[in-house]
């Protein structure tokens, strides 16, 4: 067990097997409950990861194009269909077992790809395998759903093990109903906010500890920065909190450099290769509105304090919204959970956060933090909003679950104080309150859909 500060806050092994049980419980009843293509843009990430499986692994530019097996796209419309009311019905996967692959049949789809292929890694594998061997759609399509959840907690798992002290905070998140919504799902999402967690979780706990560093502990932590990069870049400020490692764990001032300028020199790279192929693959998705991020560079540099006043504004307005969306707004954006849901998991997450102390660079933190969540609403204002529009559209609460953990982290870090509440946290009360807010998710699901 490597040395760490004594004043952290101690963690026992068995929370993250009791973490990672009931989150794999709850993430399979989301993969089974939730209706297909009923998360945000699953259709395109189907279509993604079965073109990836195919080849395809570089963007033409515009809505992308490639020929998957036809069995896929016939799954895709069949499951497409509901009744007046929105139900899905049983005839209907009875239907769908049925669909043969029919993978020498390839036909021409269109989707979206912004991003690298990093995130679709674990989705096209599945889609290979299953091409391989000869399985049906709907099989591929849940298979789909299930890896994706099986890595994304095996890489927050192996987070809670990087930084003990952090295993409260970092199940705190997880065990979110919007957090687990993506895991078990074909959503992209899913590998970010885990490798966020896990990039996170890697660099405290290289605060944490006191022995010297270890070569293999910084190239962890670079490849770890590499992967969170290649995912999606508006989370690269994370790689910062290298710069709180303490000096004493380094033999010189000199490795000291070498090492901060590596993890950040990784982040880089792979920042520089998600924004060069989101480049690549930039089209105007929603058709004939004014949208053209070079001109809405233009206009927020013509009048900065106009813009300002558009984010303020914005952040009064649509500051719950976000809120909620952050602990759940599942379907594709139509479920809201009970207020009582959403106000019990905020709180929960505030008073987890005083529950444990972290040695966490809270300057630093807390800068991550808010540049990186203005760094989101901006980007969606350029890429998604009308140019020089007063309204700031595309912001969902689940683009800043990468970097919760870290707000959550630096809520009681190093305070001179004991944290008020060091009990919670060891009584496992917050896993309780969260497996009944999935509860109650599940049940919203199932009330909305069947």
């Amino acid at each position: 067990m490597p040395n760490v500060r004594g004043r952290a806050s101690p963690s026992r092994p068995s929370d993250s097997i009791l973490f990672a049980t009931i989150a794999l419980m709850m993430g399979l009843a989301f993969a089974f409950v939730t209706p297909p293509f009923r998360e945000p843009d699953e259709l395109f990430h189907l279509f993604r990861s079965a073109a990836m499986a195919n080849g395809h692994l570089i963007p033409s530019g515009g809505p992308d194009t490639a020929p998957i097996p036809h069995g896929l796209l016939n799954f895709a419309f069949v499951m497409s269909l509901t009744d007046e009311a929105g139900k899905f019905r049983s005839d209907q996967f009875r239907q769908a077992i049925r669909i043969p692959l029919e993978r020498s049949d390839l036909r021409v789809v269109s989707f979206p790809a912004w991003y690298t292929p990093i995130p679709f890694l674990p989705q096209a594998l599945t889609v290979l395998a299953a091409q391989v061997l000869s399985a049906r759609p709907i099989a591929i399509f849940y298979a789909g759903r299930v890896i994706n959840l099986l890595v994304s907690l095996a890489m927050v798992t192996a987070a809670m093990r990087l930084a003990p002290s952090l295993r409260p905070v970092i199940a705190a998140v997880a065990l979110l109903p919007m957090s687990l919504f993506q895991f078990a799902s074909w959503s992209p999402d899913a590998l970010t906010i885990a490798a966020c967690i896990l990039l996170t979780a890697a660099l405290l706990g290289a605060v944490e500890r006191t022995e010297p560093i270890a070569a293999r502990e910084v190239i962890l932590i670079c490849a770890v920065a590499l992967i969170a990069g290649l995912c999606k870049p508006a989370y690269f400020l994370i790689a910062l909190l290298v710069v709180g490692i303490p000096r004493e764990r380094f033999r010189s001032a000199r490795h000291r450099l070498v090492t901060i300028a590596a993890v950040i020199g990784a982040m880089a790279v792979a920042t520089a290769i998600s924004f060069g192929y989101a480049q690549a693959a930039f089209y105007q998705q929603r058709g004939g509105l004014p949208i053209d991020p070079a001109s809405q560079l233009r206009c927020i540099a013509a009048d900065p304090v106009r813009f300002v006043q558009v984010l303020l504004h914005d952040a009064a307005t649509n500051g719950w919204s976000y809120a909620q969306q952050t602990v759940g707004r599942l379907g594709v954006g139509e479920i809201k959970l009970p207020v009582a849901v959403i106000v019990v998991e905020l709180a929960l997450l505030v008073v987890v956060g005083m529950s444990v102390r972290t040695h966490t660079p809270r300057l630093i933190a807390l800068s991550i933090v808010v540049v990186t969540a203005v760094g989101v609403v901006i980007s969606q204002y350029l890429t998604w909003s009308i140019i020089c529009g007063d309204v700031i559209e595309g912001v969902q609460g689940r683009y800043f679950l990468p970097v919760l953990p870290l707000a959550v982290a630096a809520i009681w870090s190093a305070a001179a104080m004991p944290p008020p509440l060091p009990r919670f946290a060891k009584s496992g009360a917050a896993t309780v309150v969260q497996s009944l807010c999935n509860a109650v998710a599940l049940m919203t699901i199932i009330r909305s859909y069947w």
